[in-house]
């Protein structure tokens, strides 16, 4: 009797052992498959950061080509560039806050010398019959900018085609910019600000000209 005990103690040690183990493989493997997927979205949305922002450096190049460097001058390109500190959190350079461009037109003739700020936005499309441009804490930024360095800043927005050529073409100054005709809507749990088609139709600019700069009246176009 003693040995048809034992015997059964061993079977069932057994079965519960392979049980155990079955279930620690099938635990490991759940949980191998959870962390590579989540690696996969990491990667894909890194992807997705990383096409943006050569998008983003592609249009900016096509707004510089458009200034005449007789009598301008790049004084400073922003870079999107970042690490992520201990705190896993996102450490920008300060001029990251600015807007992407900075120039300054002078003519010496005239002793004329201003500086001037851009903020480029390239969409592929409308959307909601107008354009996203950027996050409202951005907006805010550029404000403090202008105000602090008193100098005109300008979102230039290139719509279609392609960042290197867009097909249309929109130079906004931002003091233009106000509640009476843009609007703060939430994407994705962001607030983000939106200018409808018809303000932005009053500031096309012609794809083939360059760009022009009135020192008397702070306009660019």
């Amino acid at each position: 009797m003693e040995i048809i005990l034992l015997f059964i103690g061993l079977i069932a040690g057994v079965f519960f052992s392979n049980f155990y183990f079955n279930n620690k493989i099938k635990n490991f493997k759940s949980k191998f498959v959870e962390k590579d997927l989540k690696f996969k979205k990491l990667k894909k949305k890194d992807k997705n950061k990383k096409i943006k922002s050569e998008k983003g450096k592609l249009f900016e190049l096509f707004i510089i080509k458009k200034f005449n460097f007789d009598f301008f001058k790049l004084e400073r390109w922003n870079s999107d560039n970042f690490f992520i500190d201990s705190n896993n959190q996102k450490i920008y350079p300060n001029d990251s806050h600015y807007p992407d461009l900075e120039l300054i037109f002078s003519i010496n003739s005239k002793n004329i010398e201003q500086s001037i700020a851009i903020e480029c936005k390239w969409r592929k499309s409308l959307f909601q019959e107008g354009v996203c441009w950027c996050k409202t804490y951005q907006f805010e930024n550029y404000k403090k900018f202008q105000n602090k360095r008193q100098i005109p800043v300008f979102l230039v927005i290139g719509i279609g085609g392609e960042p290197s050529l867009p097909k249309e073409l929109f130079i906004i100054p931002i003091i233009n910019i106000n509640s009476s005709n843009s609007k703060e809507i939430i994407i994705k749990n962001k607030r983000n600000q939106f200018i409808h088609k018809d303000f932005l139709m009053k500031f096309r600019k012609n794809i083939r000209d360059n760009f022009f700069f009135n020192s008397e009246n702070n306009n660019l176009s």
